[in-house]
């Protein structure tokens, strides 16, 4: 049977297109991949957050801010006596951070100067933060503390709690999700008077939760056995692990449909809640990730010895994960007048898109056939990507317009 081939032309999208010509590859080539930020503390990063056009990290070096992506950072431990920072929260006026061994410190002027408030709070190895409307609660190595009066006072909310040194927690709605190191995960529907463990699926190591996220209705947990999932509100978890290239994760960012996670292998990236992950690691120094947030276009990592990076996140889908497959061919390439795309296996279900190489999608059709053709005058000369999506599998080819 012989296959007819679908022409694209795309003379009315000119108007459209980003022109990127080929003196800007080298460009190209630099920006796609992870860069270094100025922040000027390069060891380990406990812990990245994003509140509006700010992003703080937190260390041994105490708290750092950066208001212009990462390109500069200012140091702001005023008030601070015990700098060493392991998390953030905020309620939009009062920002909070947690810090080993000297508890909890609040800021009311954008970490410019900082208060200590513990008055109830007897340990002060605080490794969590989160707000759940007028609450604050904090994880500690000895349990949940709670304060309703922006830190004024806190109370020991652990009852039930069969392990109580807290990694991580996590604001659902209107349960509250605790993760242990040693006893997985714990859940409140009364905040935090009571707990209960809702570990069905998770054993040793994965027991040892270092983060807890979640994305619509499923809830995701970073173990040293891989990535654990739940959409039945913990009830049970299962391993979400293709693609996983480290078992040991530590963090995770969650950017609409975009799942990222931190590993000791680097950062994973899922579209479809950890189905499947991909390695998005190119140009990282260091590839242990304790921290991530997202802040506006780009992605914050924050590493073990080589401080924090960033990435953007238009350019990050289809930059890493080109996946070279016999079944699919586009010659010739680079394309100087006419070239081919040929499908030699069959599929039921074809789709096409092009992409730029800023991730702005040019075009999009189902194919009835098997080949399609690229026309030169239908493109501004430079770099795109064709994305090939058949029967649930996904290619992306490179292609070069000269």
């Amino acid at each position: 049977m012989k296959t007819k081939t679908t022409k694209i032309r795309l003379k009315n999208l000119l108007s459209l297109m980003l022109v990127v010509h080929l003196a800007f590859i080298s460009f190209f080539t630099s920006l796609a991949q992870w860069q270094a930020t100025s922040c000027p503390y390069s060891g380990s990063m406990n812990t990245l957050a994003a509140f509006g056009s700010k992003v703080f990290a937190g260390n041994g070096g105490g708290v750092y801010l950066s208001s212009n992506d990462g390109n500069s950072w200012t140091n702001l431990n005023a008030g601070m006596t015990t700098p060493y920072v392991y998390a953030f929260a905020s309620d939009g006026t009062n920002l909070y951070s947690g810090t080993a061994g000297g508890g909890v410190y609040i800021s009311t002027n954008n970490g410019n100067s900082w208060t200590a408030v513990n008055n109830g709070l007897t340990d002060l190895g605080v490794s969590s933060l989160v707000i759940n409307g007028t609450n604050v609660y904090v994880g500690t190595s000895g349990g949940v503390y709670l304060s309703n009066n922006n830190g004024s006072s806190w109370t020991s909310v652990s009852t039930g709690l069969t392990n109580t040194d807290i990694s991580c927690l996590l604001v659902k709605g209107t349960k509250i999700f605790a993760g242990t190191l040693g006893g997985g995960v714990f859940v409140s529907n009364n905040n935090g008077n009571s707990w209960t463990a809702v570990n069905s699926g998770l054993t040793a190591p994965q027991s040892n939760i270092f983060a807890l996220a979640s994305n619509g209705t499923h809830i995701f947990a970073a173990t040293f056995g891989g990535v654990y999932v739940s959409n039945n509100e913990g009830t049970g978890w299962s391993a979400m692990n293709a693609g996983l290239g480290n078992l040991n994760i530590y963090s995770f960012a969650i950017n609409g449909s975009n799942i990222y996670a931190g590993s000791g292998g680097g950062v994973f990236h899922s579209t479809n809640n950890g189905t499947n992950w991909t390695a998005i690691n190119t140009g990282l120094a260091n590839l242990s990730i304790l921290c991530m947030t997202v802040n506006g276009t780009y992605l914050f990592a924050g590493t073990n010895t080589a401080g924090v990076w960033k990435r953007s996140l238009s350019e990050i889908t289809g930059i890493d994960n080109i996946t070279e497959d016999n079944s699919i061919s586009i010659y010739p390439n680079p394309i100087t007048s006419t070239s081919v795309l040929r499908i030699n296996k069959r599929y039921k279900n074809i789709e096409v898109s092009i992409s730029n190489i800023l991730g702005n999608e040019l075009n999009k059709q189902i194919l009835s056939e098997n080949t399609m053709t690229f026309e030169k005058e239908s493109f501004a000369k430079g770099i795109y990507f064709v994305r090939i999506t058949a029967d649930g599998q996904q290619f992306t080819k490179k292609i070069i317009i000269q």
